[in-house]
């Protein structure tokens, strides 16, 4: 079976938030984007890096490196995830009818903070493979 090729992907993830990046540095307005939407931005360049490196090393995609990099972005989706919650006051809809407004935002902040709360799960799970992994082949 050919081994996957992720070059393109990579260099995609890698030049959009270099993009994002660049341009509100021209624009001077680097200094008021979020906490949250730095590190979104830098979990797509962390996942383009590694695309790339996959493809260009020819890298084991199921090897403990790759779990020890998964942890790291799922860790980061967590932090994004529970920042965004607390932080973002404005603009939550659980889009649920006849309950008030107010119980829909509560709702809606919840149910991103426990997606927050998995990727913390699931950084712990892919610890735990890439230990697995290091043990099999070390």
């Amino acid at each position: 079976m050919p081994r996957k090729n992720y070059l393109l992907g990579g260099i995609v993830l890698c030049v959009f938030p270099a993009m994002v990046l660049f341009i509100e540095h021209v624009n001077g307005k680097l200094d008021k984007l979020p906490l949250e939407v730095l590190i979104f931005l830098v979990l797509l360049f962390v996942c383009g890096i590694w695309t790339v490196m996959l493809s260009l090393f020819k890298l084991d995609e199921k090897g403990a490196l790759s779990w020890i990099v998964g942890a790291v972005v799922a860790l980061g989706f967590a932090v994004f995830a529970c920042l965004g919650a607390w932080r973002w006051k404005e603009g939550w809809s659980g889009g649920i009818p006849f309950i008030p407004h107010a119980w829909n935002q509560i709702i809606a902040r919840l149910l991103f903070a426990l997606g927050g709360l998995l990727a913390t799960v699931m950084a712990v799970v892919f610890l735990r493979k890439a230990i697995r992994k290091h043990r099999e082949t070390g």
